[in-house]
């Protein structure tokens, strides 16, 4: 019996792991060639842009990255479907590993959460708090997502952002 090296050991588990993936990767980018819709980071930011969620969801099967800036401004995906209004689209993203407290846009510097709580879309607001967004993190100006709450007097958006603020205070202090 001849003897295998441990790194070839681990590189053939890691195929056989990782096969499925490579599987869906390779149907998705099959799919969107057919429609001939381009395998790209633009496409991704695009669609997330125009809520569309089936071809979101077709590239990061493909294997696109959802975390990058792009755009005039540095803009990512999540901001972008979060901007519009999308939260199917904003949902596809986290669950495919889009950061929801990353600022990315070299402008604006605000998170998704601020947009969402800025645009009054008292939803996605939910949704990201739910997945744990800052509710303190500020834009390059230094206005808290708060702040936007109370100048365009969005009562039901205060009131998530003032339990979470509650919630994660405590959190901090009991670590």
């Amino acid at each position: 019996m001849k003897k295998i090296s441990l790194a070839v050991l681990i590189f053939s588990i890691s195929i056989l792991i990782n096969m499925p993936l490579m599987a869906q990767q390779n149907q998705a980018s099959k799919i969107l060639n057919e429609r001939n819709i381009p395998v790209t980071k633009e496409q991704l930011w695009e669609s997330a842009k125009n809520g569309d969620t089936k071809t979101v969801r077709l590239l990061l099967q493909a294997g696109i990255n959802p975390n990058y800036g792009l755009g005039k401004y540095g803009e990512s995906p999540i901001l972008n479907a979060t901007i519009m209004g999308h939260l199917a689209a904003v949902k596809l993203l986290v669950k495919y590993g889009a950061k929801i407290d990353t600022s990315y846009s070299k402008k604006y510097v605000a998170t998704p959460l601020w947009y969402a709580v800025n645009n009054g879309d008292t939803d996605i607001v939910r949704y990201l708090l739910n997945k744990g967004a800052n509710p303190l993190k500020k834009d390059r100006l230094g206005w808290s997502p708060m702040r936007q709450a109370k100048l365009y007097n969005e009562t039901e958006i205060i009131n998530l952002l003032e339990k979470a603020i509650k919630i994660r205070t405590k959190n901090a202090q009991s670590k």
